[in-house]
Parts: C-alpha cells; structure tokens; sequence
C-alpha cells in the first residue's frame, strides 16, 4: 500500500490535537467523598454541581465548531502504558492513583475547520480555556453546599439559583464538617 509510519510525524500531530481539546472533569460516584471536597471543593467550603453523565451531554448546547463528547474514565496501573497512537484515548485514561475519584469527562474538540490560523494559513494555538454553553436546567440536579460552606451565606446562594433557574434544589452535603 506504499503507507509507512512516521513517529515524529505521529506526535507532532498528536500534540496539535491535544491543544484543540478541552476536558471538564466530574465526579461521578453516587456517594460524597471528604477527599474530593478537600481536594476540589475549597476544603469542603464550595458547592458541588450534582449531575449526571446523560444530563450533561444532553445539557451541552451545539458549536458548530466544537465536537462534545461525554466519556467514562478508565484507570490503569503504573506499569500500562497509556496508548496514544489515537489521540483521543489520552483524556480518557488516568493512573490507577485517582481512581478514587471515579470521574468522567466532557470534552469538546476544536473542529479542524475551526482550528485558528494566522494570516498565511498556518495553525496557531487556541486560546487555553473555553466556555461551553449549557443548558443548566437540564444540567443541574441538584446544587449541594460543602460540609464547610459557611451557613449565613445559604440563603443568598438559594436566592441567586432560584432567580436563574428556577425549582433548582440547594441542598446541604451528607458529610459532617471538619
């Protein structure tokens, strides 16, 4: 077939796409973790956005210039390389270490029309962070406040919800404070 494989090409590829991706990440356990409220919950003093994996991706409203996808992560241990001839595989893979975090990913991709170009045509980097619009009566289930949030500031957090979306439940977490 004349086709011959070219690593550095392979990789240089690769890197490009990785830039025109972007990952948010979810919890995605039925239970409350106190490692996850430290680690990404202000140390229990945030809120959490509760969801599903089938509310968010129905949640995501249409870019004609990003594809969505919403994916499962799989854990692997140290010693299994994670593959990335196919580019895509990398954001959905994490080291067995954060298994605990039972997590799942949105993940919009610059389509390659969209990809931005200076004045001769060549691809230049995309911007580092980009807003998804959602629908976030579908996307909220639930807005739970940490075991930490500071009481006096509920109320307000409610108002501000209920005067965006309307029937949105603010609920404590299940944890005790610490």
């Amino acid at each position: 077939m004349g086709a011959i494989q070219n690593n550095e090409g392979l990789i240089v590829s690769n890197r490009i796409q990785r830039q025109s991706a972007y990952v948010h990440c979810w919890y995605a356990d039925v239970f409350e973790d106190k490692s996850m409220w430290d680690e990404y919950g202000d140390q229990g003093r945030g809120v959490c956005l509760k969801t599903t994996a089938c509310r968010l991706q129905s949640s995501v409203k249409h870019c004609a210039d990003l594809l969505t996808r919403v994916c499962k992560i799989t854990y692997l241990d140290e010693h299994t390389p994670i593959p990335t001839t196919i580019s895509f595989l990398p954001f959905s893979r994490k080291r067995t270490k954060f298994a605990n975090e039972k997590e799942f990913r949105l993940i919009a991709e610059i389509t390659m029309e969209a990809m931005p170009k200076d004045a001769d045509g060549y691809f230049v980097t995309p911007d580092i962070s980009r807003q998804v619009p959602v629908n976030l009566e579908i996307l909220l289930e639930a807005v739970v406040v940490g075991p930490n949030f500071d009481k006096t500031k509920v109320e307000k957090l409610e108002a501000a919800i209920s005067s965006k979306i309307p029937g949105k439940i603010v609920r404590a977490s299940q944890l005790e404070g610490w």
